[in-house]
Order: C-alpha cells, then sequence, then structure tokens
C-alpha cells in the first residue's frame, strides 16, 4: 500500500482546527513537531526535555527497534521554537528540580510518564473527521492517520528539490528503498497534476 499524505490545504485546516480543542497548545505543538520533523509517533512520545538541543537544530529520538538507544533527529526552526515555547510553557515553574531534564514533554501527569499513543490517535481521528477538505473517504480508519504527517513531511521535502539521499538521511531510514517508496508517490502526484491542465482533456483526434 502506498504511503497517505496530507496536502497542505489539509495540514492548513488541521492546524487551525487543533486550536480550537481541549488541549489546544499541546495538541498544536504535536502537530507542528511532527511535521518539522518528521519522527514517528512512538519517538515523539518519548521524548524528553533534555532530549532538545537548539544548538544543532535537533531532538534526539528513541530510533525504531533501537531498545533506547537515541539518534539526533533535525527539525525545522519554526518548529524546534514552538517545541521550546510549550516546555517553557509547562514546565518553567520546575527548571531548578532535579529531574527537570528527564520529563516527558507530552505528559498527563506532570512529566513523569509519556502520553498514551492512543490520546494522539483519538486526537487526529478526531481532527481528520471534522476536516471539510479531506474526502469522506479518506477519514475512515487506515486511510489518513498520525503517521500520515511522516509521510507529509517527506513528500514537502521531495516538491522542494531535496534529494532522494538526503530525505533519507533526515527520515532515519536503514535502506534507500524505504525512502524510494515516497518517489513513486511524488511521480504519481506529479501525473495526477498534469491531468487537470485544460488542455489534458482534448484529444489528439479533435486537434489534428
Amino acid at each position: 500500500m502506498n504511503p497517505r499524505a496530507f496536502t497542505k490545504e489539509q495540514l492548513d485546516e488541521l492546524l487551525c482546527n487543533v486550536r480550537l480543542g481541549r488541549e489546544a497548545h499541546r495538541n498544536f505543538t504535536i502537530l507542528w513537531t511532527f511535521l518539522g520533523s518528521g519522527i514517528r509517533l512512538s519517538e515523539l512520545l518519548h521524548l524528553q526535555v533534555e532530549d532538545i538541543v537548539p544548538s544543532r537544530q535537533e531532538i534526539l529520538v528513541r530510533g525504531k527497534g533501537k531498545k533506547g538507544y537515541k539518534q539526533p533527529s533535525k527539525i525545522t526552526l519554526s518548529s524546534l521554537e514552538i517545541l521550546c515555547a510549550y516546555v517553557k510553557f509547562r514546565y518553567g515553574g520546575v527548571l531548578e528540580k532535579p529531574d527537570y531534564p528527564k520529563l516527558f514533554i507530552f505528559s498527563d501527569d506532570k512529566g513523569k510518564s509519556p502520553l498514551h499513543d492512543s490520546t494522539v490517535q483519538k486526537m487526529f481521528a478526531a481532527l481528520i473527521s471534522e476536516a471539510s477538505s479531506i474526502p469522506e473517504g479518506d477519514r475512515k480508519p487506515y486511510q489518513l492517520s498520525v503517521h500520515s504527517m511522516r509521510h507529509s513531511f517527506a513528500l514537502f521535502l521531495l516538491e522542494s528539490g531535496v534529494n532522494i539521499y538526503t530525505i533519507k538521511e533526515l527520515m532515519r531510514h536503514a535502506w534507500l528503498s524505504s525512502t524510494e517508496v515516497y518517489l513513486k508517490l511524488f511521480d504519481s502526484m506529479l501525473v495526477k497534476a498534469i491531468d487537470q491542465h485544460p488542455l489534458a482533456q482534448l484529444k489528439a483526434s479533435d486537434i489534428f
């Protein structure tokens, strides 16, 4: 199955709507962190305060199947600033406490443990179901989801002209073949786009 990604229009609506719900600041930060880094849900949930490295524009994540080993993941400056602002808002009052660096950034028990994955999945499901820019068929389970944010991150890089080898490193894929899936998806998107050209509706027999 090809990866499913959000369009820019859909993401604009999600980012607008997420400001209206409960835990708006937290959920807005979650969306921006996904968009600016392409990290996985499990990686986001286990982010601790000490994992933010502003000097290198990185966050440290527990890589897939790495048993606690942390990998650096680049993040856009805008997403980094939003993430840091949220940490300051959430934990600014406990800066001097010895356990401050170990606090989980996204948590519902004052940083002692990470937010449950179902909390984020339900939040995304609600946003998707309410988004008018998302077709009814794409609102079904397993169509668009939390992981679609990672796919969107990769496709936006491709659209911006970033080469596939750089995207592989930013996605932290072990194999280039994992990244090449996005090339196929991007190509199919280009074909769909060119077919919307007004001249594409003309038949050759009508021209000659």
